[in-house]
């Protein structure tokens, strides 16, 4: 049974995977505050970095999801941690 450390709704299991998602945010938020907020794409701007170090663990696969968060579609992750346009507000930071 692997451990995971929960920290904000959110498994992380390593100290690697920590380093891993803070580089992912960091890329996210360089990504937000360089285009206006219409500008911004979930599928094409957000999603593929979620793709690449979230969605093992909160993606479609219910069995295989983590801390019952769904991050592989714009509205799953807009209803559970993600405020479009408002990083302060959102959970996901």
């Amino acid at each position: 049974m692997k451990q995971s450390i929960v920290v904000g709704g959110i498994c992380i299991g390593s100290a690697i995977r920590h380093t891993r998602f803070a580089d992912s945010i960091c890329f996210l938020l360089l990504i937000a505050s360089s285009l206006s907020a219409d500008e911004i794409l979930f599928n094409e701007h957000v999603r593929p970095i979620l793709v690449e170090h979230c969605l093992q663990c909160h993606g479609p696969d219910e069995s295989r999801r983590e801390a019952e968060l769904r991050l592989d579609s714009e509205d799953a992750a807009k209803e559970s941690v993600i405020v479009a346009g408002d990083p302060e507000l959102s959970s996901f930071m």
